[in-house]
């Protein structure tokens, strides 16, 4: 059986308009990949898993290769006649919070201690003579962060040796936990064949912005060798959405997939993260990216004792997050992707 392009259909599957498959949302089918050589059928994305655009635009030039089970075109078609609402989209709606992180009168004080929050977390100053206001000096910093991590990540090295660049064109005070993650998160995305200009720049604002909540929460930042009481540990708990309120109450300028970025980062992938308990493909895969960064800065901080090599940081990555008795952290498959883009090059042996 074939189609107008001449595109053999096994039995029992029915080709899939890949072209017209909205992206960033759950899956209602299996979609699967014909390998004609030996006639298999190879599982791409199993039902209820997300189809992010960057993979959607790696494979567009092999859509004549996707097809779904005959049994699933009634979901095919609901699914393609549906809006192509986001993941983002939806989630959007959850995080559309009010103010809680401080106790004040209005809204002026209110965002007076916003930003003092936000400035001593992204280690900066506004400068009371500036004829730019606050919020605007926080964007054009954060702006120039974002800029220059681009700008390194850009190079032509492998990963190991683009970290060591970032870690050697700052200097110690300079290069902080935000910082360490916003470069670390680009780098990994780009490993993992992310090209759009625009969500590589969120994914770095986002690791940027990923804990500003914190200081709203009065808990120290985590470190290898700190243990939080449990008192400590319900404020920490608390910082994913105490950094949404943070953004929101400055109105600073930065995208949804920003926003979701803060919201999630600390979501497992196998469920028990917080603060909404999701897991799989309900974690915007951005914010599963700036987690695995966000743990990979904590294994090769060299400020902390017991610090790794980025080549052994990437070993604990792979172990930590394939043990059998214990639920993944992260998603089992960007952990090998990152891991098998530093083999590619030359970063370890």
């Amino acid at each position: 059986m074939t189609d107008s392009k001449n595109k053999t259909t096994p039995p029992g599957y029915l080709s899939l308009p890949i072209e017209k498959v909205h992206t960033n949302m759950q899956l209602p089918f299996s979609i699967y990949v014909h390998l004609p050589e030996n006639n298999k059928m190879i599982l791409f994305r199993a039902e209820g898993e997300v189809l992010q655009k960057v993979r959607l635009d790696q494979i567009s030039k092999y859509s004549d290769k996707f097809f779904i089970k005959s049994e699933d075109r009634a979901k095919l078609e609901a699914f393609l006649n549906s809006p192509a609402q986001s993941v983002a989209s939806k989630l959007s709606e959850v995080i559309n919070l009010p103010s809680k992180s401080v106790a004040v009168n209005t809204k002026t004080e209110l965002q007076l201690r916003s930003m003092e929050m936000l400035t001593k977390q992204l280690h900066f100053s506004i400068d009371p003579n500036s004829a730019e206001s606050p919020v605007q000096q926080a964007t054009k910093h954060i702006h120039k962060v974002v800029d220059d991590v681009l700008d390194i990540v850009g190079i032509d090295e492998g990963i190991v040796a683009k970290i060591q660049s970032l870690q050697n064109s700052l200097n110690n005070e300079e290069w902080n936990h935000s910082l360490s993650v916003a470069a670390v998160s680009a780098l990994f995305a780009i490993s993992l064949g992310y090209t759009d200009k625009k969500l590589l720049r969120d994914i770095a604002t986002g690791g940027y912005l990923h804990d500003i909540g914190l200081v709203a929460c009065d808990v120290p930042m985590p470190k290898r060798d700190i243990n939080y009481t449990p008192e400590e540990m319900e404020l920490y708990k608390n910082h994913p959405r105490a950094g949404l309120e943070l953004i929101e109450t400055l109105e600073l300028p930065v995208s949804e997939e920003v926003k979701l970025i803060i919201y999630q980062h600390e979501e497992k992938y196998d469920g028990g993260g917080f603060p909404m308990d999701i897991s799989g493909p309900e974690i915007f895969e951005p914010a599963q990216i700036i987690a695995i960064a966000d743990r990979f800065d904590a294994l090769i901080r060299v400020d902390e004792p017991g610090w790794l090599t980025p080549e052994k940081a990437l070993y604990q990555l792979l172990e930590e997050n394939s043990k059998s008795d214990l639920p993944c952290a992260y998603s089992p498959l960007l952990v090998v992707q990152i891991a098998e883009a530093a083999f590619a090059a030359g970063a370890i042996d």
